[in-house]
């Protein structure tokens, strides 16, 4: 229910009752301050949604913090896998502090003091083996956004801005606590890895990892553990799959398992081409706002379509600032409409365009010259509208943004 039905109580009823005269009269709202643009409620990242949380965790984007099925259940796992992943650093890091077998397996002795390095900037080992700070930055994305995530692909990461997603092929790895060693094999395979193995493999591919330890970047050379094994050596420095094969082996190795180098043919069957260039920023932004007359018992109402900058809403911005103005039938105060259903005509950044909602969802910008749709959003406080001035009540609805 929308916040504009609690206006129905909070009206002065009019007393003696006369015929004809409405039950609510019209409210009375002083000292209103809004300004015409405010940041928008909600749209960054934040910690995570479904529990309680360490400091430096990475971070969620786009995440339902009310769901209570698929999406917090995957949340919960990729979580857990977390700390698997912190896990597997940490012993990753004292096998190459030894410079172990384990550790020659995947890496050149001589780069131990390197690729601690890199797990360093993961997690601290000087205090309690928790997260470091930098890892704040790092964020799961709940979207599909590159729609990546065919065939056998695990992950992929958006390595410039630190931001990455895990695909259903992903989620459906096993959790690594529950890997037994009789779930593996006597050698690194395949069947070593988990959630947190691919966590771990995504997170060397952002640039505040590798490129800052190494002045190099971490990509994909190799992904089977035999080709893995037999890479150069300084591939095997620069390749993402190699920390997570070190990473798995050497906690299941604390767990009391063994293995051996990787026979030939020890390949990966995963599509590990999971990097993905940053698309250009978004530049343009429009928002639709429910805008009602609180004068009697219905409420003259319209959809109003503002040019705003990206990430601010337009909630109480001058009526003569919109781009669109579009009349509805008048509304009973609590049966505000969905979504602005209807196609409407306007022209923004210099486009003619048609903004189209089946009431089903938050709909679609198609503008002139674009080859495809852009995708239009649900406010982060949708149905949560303030008064504006006396009597206009307006409620945030959609935005849409995009890349000029």
């Amino acid at each position: 229910m929308f916040q504009l039905a609690w206006r129905l109580f909070c009206f002065p009823l009019i007393a003696p009752l006369v015929a004809g005269t409405p039950v609510f009269g019209p409210t009375k709202v002083t000292s209103v301050t809004s300004p015409d643009l405010v940041e928008r409620a909600g749209t960054g990242p934040s910690a995570y949604p479904y529990g309680i949380s360490s400091p430096n965790d990475f971070s969620w984007l786009d995440w339902d913090p009310q769901d209570q099925g698929t999406q917090k259940a995957e949340g919960q796992k990729i979580y857990s896998a977390w700390g698997d992943m912190q896990y597997m650093i940490y012993f990753a890091w004292k096998e190459a502090d030894k410079k172990s077998t384990i550790f020659k397996r995947w890496f050149d002795e001589a780069d131990a003091d390197n690729v601690k390095k890199v797990l360093e900037r993961i997690v601290d080992f000087s205090g309690a083996g928790s997260p470091t700070p930098l890892m704040k930055d790092w964020v799961c994305e709940r979207n599909d956004n590159f729609g990546r995530c065919t065939g056998q692909k695990n992950a992929w990461s958006a390595w410039q801005r630190g931001v990455f997603h895990i695909c259903p092929h992903g989620l459906a790895q096993p959790d690594a606590k529950n890997l037994q060693c009789t779930d593996l094999d006597g050698f690194a395979s395949q069947k070593m890895k988990s959630v947190g193995f691919t966590l771990m493999h995504e997170a060397m591919h952002w640039q505040e990892i590798g490129d800052n330890a190494l002045g190099k970047h971490i990509r994909d050379h190799a992904n089977g553990a035999s080709d893995c094994f037999n890479l150069a050596k300084d591939d095997k420095l620069t390749n993402a799959q190699n920390y997570a094969f070190l990473g798995a082996e050497a906690w299941f190795t604390v767990k009391g398992c063994t293995f051996t180098d990787p026979p030939p043919g020890t390949q990966g069957t995963d599509d590990f081409d999971d990097e993905v260039e940053d698309p250009p920023a978004d530049t343009n932004a429009i928002n639709i706002i429910l805008r009602q007359e609180t004068t009697e018992t219905l409420y003259p109402s319209a959809w109003y379509f503002y040019d705003t900058p990206v990430g601010e809403s337009a909630l109480c911005k001058p009526e003569d600032g919109a781009i669109g103005k579009f009349d509805i039938d008048s509304i009973v105060p609590g049966t505000e409409p969905p979504w602005p259903n209807g196609i409407y005509s306007i022209k923004t950044g210099g486009m003619n365009c048609e903004y189209k909602n089946n009431n089903e969802d938050a709909g679609a910008l198609w503008c002139e010259g674009r080859d495809g749709p852009i995708g239009c959003k649900k406010e982060n406080d949708y149905g949560k509208g303030k008064f504006c001035s006396d009597r206009i009540f307006q409620t945030p609805y959609v935005y849409c943004q995009w890349s000029q």
